[in-house]
């Protein structure tokens, strides 16, 4: 799968695949998220690449821009017994974004607890549009909810992460919060994903890792 970062002429951002020989047809073109992130590392939009697309990947995938040995090993890892190569690695050393504010993911019009100074609420693109930043909350409209009803139960919600990998750095934030339950092994996957790009998870059964 060979995938793409756009931005339209309203300033919307999009991943954008085309599939090749090994790989599945996810039910949608692409990711849309209705706000252009400012900071667009490339292992965050690789890995975001990966969170929204990864389900129907197999063989090589080349990303928009080469990604980290750490990224890659993890993406190998998590994919697993299927074999996913990223194609271009970069091995020159760079700075990795860190922070110690959290954010909770919100799905759709869940709650958000109060103690939360700051969240990442993702909604359903077509119901809702564009989106609205205040006081370290977000909130975004986004077709990945088309992508996550494709999906197994214990990991339909990585979609709707893939949004909020995108968003973490403009908001300042290290760490996401999501109130899934899901099973240990896919909770240390995840935290194995996002540890490679400097981002850290919590759920609502285990701690900040």
């Amino acid at each position: 799968m060979k995938i793409s970062q756009k931005i339209d002429e309203r300033g919307r951002f999009s991943l954008a695949f085309e599939v090749e020989a090994y790989d599945a047809t996810p039910p949608v073109g692409r990711l849309d998220v209705d706000y252009t992130p400012i900071a667009r590392g490339q292992d965050r939009v690789a890995l975001a690449s990966y969170l929204a697309f990864g389900a129907w990947i197999s063989g090589g995938v080349s990303f928009p821009n080469p990604v980290s040995p750490e990224l890659a090993s993890a993406i190998e890892s998590d994919a697993a017994p299927v074999r996913i190569r990223p194609q271009q690695v970069d091995y020159v050393p760079r700075r990795i974004s860190s922070s110690s504010a959290c954010a909770k993911v919100v799905v759709g019009q869940q709650d958000v607890d109060s103690a939360m100074s700051q969240s990442i609420r993702v909604l359903p693109r077509g119901k809702y549009a564009g989106f609205l930043q205040k006081d370290g909350r977000m909130q975004v409209a986004s077709n990945a909810y088309l992508l996550a009803g494709c999906l197994s139960e214990w990991v339909q919600y990585r979609p709707v992460l893939a949004v909020a990998v995108l968003v973490a750095e403009d908001l300042g934030v290290g760490a996401l919060q999501i109130d899934e339950n899901i099973v240990e092994e896919e909770r240390f996957k995840l935290q194995s994903l996002l540890g490679a790009v400097g981002l850290r998870l919590t759920t609502d059964n285990s701690r900040i890792v």
